[in-house]
This record gives C-alpha cells, sequence and structure tokens, in this order.
C-alpha cells in the first residue's frame, strides 16, 4: 500500500481491514518496525518486488504526486506494463475526484473511500 504520511489514518485503516480479512498487506507506518532492518528503502522496494497488488490512498493530487509516493505507484506501473506483474492497482479516494489524479494512475480502478469501497477491494486482492 501506498500513501503519504498526510493520509496514514486513511491508510491505517485500509492496513487494519486488509489484515483482519486474512490479506497480507505491507503499509510503510506499520510494518517497517516490525523488520530488523533499518535500510527502509530496500525494504519498501523488497515489498513492491513481491507484491501482486497495489492500493494507493490519497485525500489530494499533491500527496499522490510526492516523489516517494508517485515513484512506488509508477513503479508498480511500469511493472504491469512490462508483464511482470498482473495484479491489480486500486486508488482509494479521499474527498478526491478521480479526474484529479495523474494520467497514468486515474486508467486504473479509483474508488471512494468508504466501507462499500473497502468490501469491493477484497474480492481485487484475492
Amino acid at each position: 500500500m501506498s500513501a503519504k504520511s498526510a493520509d496514514y489514518a486513511y491508510a491505517t485503516k485500509v492496513f487494519d481491514f486488509l489484515r483482519a480479512n486474512g490479506i497480507p498487506s505491507f503499509f510503510s507506518q506499520e510494518s517497517l518496525p516490525t523488520l530488523s532492518n533499518a535500510d527502509y528503502r530496500k525494504e519498501i522496494d523488497t515489498a513492491l518486488d513481491h507484491s501482486k497488488h497495489m492500493i494507493v490512498v490519497t485525500s489530494s493530487c499533491e500527496n499522490v504526486t510526492s516523489p516517494w509516493v508517485e515513484a512506488e505507484w509508477g513503479m508498480f506501473i511500469g511493472e504491469k506494463r512490462s508483464g511482470r506483474k498482473s495484479g491489480n492497482l486500486v486508488t482509494l479516494l479521499v474527498d478526491l475526484d478521480a479526474g484529479d489524479l495523474p494520467f497514468s494512475l486515474r486508467s486504473f480502478e479509483a474508488l471512494p473511500f468508504n466501507q462499500e469501497s473497502l468490501d469491493r477491494i477484497l474480492g481485487y486482492v484475492k
């Protein structure tokens, strides 16, 4: 999962929901402190490399295009385009319209941040 720190409260809800439904997930705020490696960039790269799906959580265009967040979803899209990944990319929007997303991101599924969307996401990541 990818989110800027300003959106961590929303991303934590998604992370907790996925874990409660038996979906193994990586979210840097929650996952990195449990690892024994202080090289966080390497751990995030490893998580991205091993992930089948990606969920992006954002409340603004500025947050989703921040350098680290954009690098994460950009790498995932690159892997999909090259055929190395076949999973889903879903963006959860907090008070934001899909049309506000960068072009390459809005071409994938974008859902409003609510319980119905969380339930839908289970179908995408199982």
